[in-house]
């Protein structure tokens, strides 16, 4: 059974950013076959024309999954894109790094760097969140393991994190997050507010093992708008 991909799209205000698309996707999970699905993933990123693309880690399963991913960041040419490694890529990160910054992408994992879009200056963080920062008209927190973001919520406009999956199985849904999976996992949530930080866990866009039950895969849509 084929399982749909949701949109998940939001606002946040930012007057130099008014106008932009972001875009954060987690947890391809890409192995042997599939190659339709990975042509199907570049169509959906392309569809929605962001200006910056987050890829927040978890791209391959086995070392068969690697010619897929090549496919996909080669076929991200169009925008400027980050990355960061997953627990499922760490056996083969040196070869999905290599693969994304031959591609033309920025490897951000354990590491910051500083983006132009327009005339904004955007800070991505990947992996750790940092205490001294340079300045900067959005600073992002891009992860892979949801964490506790409150101590450093400050610091940040928004966060993203990924592998949880919404847990897969979702039996019901309140605003404090995906039930059963969070009552083992507290952050198996999908938007938390922490002052002006907004945090978005992604329930992905692949799987592993591809069951899943009122969990759709997932899409992060960032739209940015005039401060009023």
């Amino acid at each position: 059974m084929r399982l749909e991909t949701e949109i998940r799209s939001y606002t946040y205000p930012s007057t130099p950013l008014a106008g932009k698309r972001l875009v954060y996707i987690s947890d391809l999970h890409y192995h042997r076959l599939g190659r339709r699905r990975v042509e199907r993933n570049i169509e959906q990123i392309r569809g929605l024309e962001p200006d910056l693309l987050l890829l927040g880690g978890d791209y391959i399963d086995t070392p068969f999954g690697l010619p897929n991913f090549q496919r996909f960041v080669e076929a991200m040419d169009f925008v400027p894109f980050l990355a960061i490694g997953g627990n499922h890529d760490r056996p083969y990160l040196r070869s999905v790094r290599f693969m994304v910054e031959k591609a033309g992408g920025t490897w951000v994992h354990n590491g910051s760097t500083t983006v132009r879009l327009g005339g904004a200056r955007v800070r991505v963080d990947g992996t750790n969140p940092r205490e001294e920062q340079p300045p900067a008209d959005l600073a992002i927190l891009c992860l892979h393991h949801p964490i506790d973001v409150s101590p450093f919520a400050e610091q940040y406009n928004l966060a993203f994190a990924g592998h949880l999956h919404g847990s897969q199985i979702v039996l019901w849904q309140t605003p404090k997050g995906l039930y059963p999976g969070r009552w083992i996992y507290p952050l198996n949530q999908l938007d938390i507010q922490h002052g002006s930080c907004r945090y978005i866990i992604s329930k992905g866009i692949g799987d592993t093992l591809p069951i899943r039950y009122q969990c759709s895969r997932d899409i992060i849509l960032i739209n940015f708008e005039h401060q009023s």
